[in-house]
């Protein structure tokens, strides 16, 4: 994942606008000027440390580093 897309906390996320009724529903989001969007590098830094789980597998899995820290939601 690119640290520069945008994102938004699960309680800011943009929402569908009313739908008009008739036809197909909507399903590009809204967005509220706000509640601007953050990039993921600003949302996980924002993280508390309680919300990292470090995780390890077996050696040789394709140069990967053997531990790494994810946020599990």
């Amino acid at each position: 994942m690119r640290l520069a897309y945008a994102v938004w906390p699960e309680e800011e996320a943009p929402g569908l606008p009313p739908s008009g009724g008739r036809g197909r529903p909507r399903t590009r989001l809204v967005r509220d000027p706000q509640r601007p969007a953050r990039s993921v590098k600003a949302l996980a830094l924002a993280l508390p440390p309680e919300a990292w789980t470090l995780v390890s597998w077996r050696e040789g899995s394709n140069e990967l580093p053997e531990q790494v820290k994810i946020v599990v939601a």
